[in-house]
């Protein structure tokens, strides 16, 4: 234990695999052990396993066990065991120690060690979501769908902050991901439309039903009193057909609905908005994080 941390003292990081959870804990617990006052209070902590599980499902992974992470780069070990299954035989070998138990722990070990070092170009795909996409071309495009009905799409050429050790793709409600080493095309289905745009003042607004739309009661007083009610917050809105894109959460308004009920928002794709590249990095980051 002293040897190690007069070792470690020159550097400013720990890098491990779940260690947070077990071998510095078990470190720690054997300093008190031994009466050696030391800790991990001086290191900046990168713990792979925890940097990398949030993505799982976006990897398309079972599990994120290191030898999960190592299988997904093509990266082959000799050790055969999991961690689980070599307790048992750690335990047979300091009751009756034998070379085959030895080498299997040994192997294991070994492999571990070595393995954190090649699955460290997995953090690539925590920088994917952490240090940003940059949007480097949008473009629409026209195709026809397995109906031969004609549907818009918005097209994404996007630059990743670290390349990627290997290619990646996924979906999401339409939205199609592809990426491979330091680039990346995200698609993002369009709609033509005509949706709503609702007040949030609608106690401002009247309704009139033969026109199905709200106006102001500055402007609305000239209406007939039979032809007019007072709005709601169902009835507080103006119909708008244009392209429109889909959105999750409010990264790009004014936001537009279907109906009042509807949970599903979208924004309007103007002349304007076609051409700020910064809008799009975040509507591109945000459709990433939905993924």
């Amino acid at each position: 234990l002293n040897a190690f941390f007069e070792f470690a003292d020159k550097y400013t990081h720990m890098i491990h695999f779940n260690g947070n959870n077990f071998d510095l804990p078990f470190m720690l617990q054997k300093c008190e052990q031994h009466g050696i006052a030391k800790d991990f209070s001086s290191f900046d902590g990168i713990d792979i396993y925890k940097r990398i599980a949030p993505y799982k499902l976006f990897l398309h992974l079972p599990n994120c066990k290191q030898k999960t992470l190592e299988q997904f780069l093509g990266i082959n070990r000799i050790d055969t065991f999991n961690g689980g299954e070599l307790i048992g035989i750690y335990h047979d070998y300091v009751s009756s120690p034998s070379d085959v138990s030895e080498q299997l722990i040994l192997q294991h070990n070994t492999d571990d060690m070595k393995g954190m070092l090649t699955i460290l170009p997995m953090l690539a795909y925590y920088d994917l979501f952490n240090r940003g996409v940059k949007v480097k071309k949008v473009q629409a495009n026209y195709y026809k769908n397995t109906q031969g009905i004609q549907k818009q799409e918005l097209l994404m050429n996007l630059s990743l902050p670290t390349s990627l050790p290997c290619a990646v793709s996924s979906s999401f409600e339409g939205c199609y991901f592809s990426a491979s080493e330091d680039k990346a095309l995200l698609k993002v289905p369009m709609y033509e439309e005509e949706l709503k745009y609702f007040y949030s003042n609608y106690k401002d607004y009247y309704y009139l039903p033969t026109e199905d739309v709200a106006l102001h009661k500055a402007v609305a007083t000239f209406v007939d009193k039979n032809n007019r009610t007072q709005a709601t917050a169902s009835t507080c809105y103006t119909r708008k057909y244009s392209t429109y894109l889909p959105q999750w959460d409010l990264i790009v308004e004014p936001f537009f609905k279907r109906d009042y009920k509807s949970r599903e928002l979208f924004f309007e794709v103007t002349d304007e908005l076609k051409k700020d590249r910064k809008v799009f990095t975040e509507y591109a980051r945000h459709i990433l994080d939905m993924m």
